[in-house]
């Protein structure tokens, strides 16, 4: 399987929306205080880049069958990061390209100098949880920064 990651264009706004979109609704988290109703998903292309931010895509023979971002949490420390609108899409899950995806994550933000990486997320997408787990983040008992994800109630965080 030929698989590429790299950084997302504008080519790709519309295929992470929805990719996005899909992977909420098929997990009932379609709501208010998600990243579904999140203009930024719209562009994601012009929320990121440059800097201690990038988002990345996950391509497949050159369809794009995922993605995922690091950028700094607001209202959290500098050396503070949160992973943000990781999405697989359901016909490729399960074959590794999630876990493949966070680490290329997890290595921007250490080359952008953060120690911390936080994520919000719910217990709804259990296979998610599952992916963070085995990477090594762990539970917090509360929220860091302000995301305003409000719905998202399951707090997660590594040091790296």
């Amino acid at each position: 399987m030929e698989i590429s990651v790299r950084e997302i264009q504008e080519r790709d706004n519309i295929s992470m929306e929805q990719i996005i979109k899909r992977s909420l609704e098929e997990y009932g988290m379609a709501i208010e205080g998600t990243v579904y109703t999140d203009p930024v998903i719209r562009q994601l292309s012009k929320s990121y880049g440059g800097g201690r931010a990038a988002y990345f895509v996950v391509e497949i023979k050159g369809e794009t069958v995922g993605g995922g971002g690091i950028a700094p949490l607001s209202g959290a420390d500098e050396d503070v990061c949160e992973l943000q609108r990781m999405f697989v899409s359901g016909l490729h899950r399960g074959k590794g390209i999630g876990y493949g995806l966070l680490k290329h994550c997890i290595d921007f933000a250490q080359k952008a100098g953060y120690k911390f990486c936080y994520l919000e997320s719910s217990e709804k997408l259990s296979d998610a949880i599952r992916l963070y787990e085995r990477f090594g983040f762990k539970y917090l008992d509360d929220k860091m920064g302000d995301t305003g994800h409000f719905s998202c109630k399951t707090y997660m965080g590594m040091k790296i």
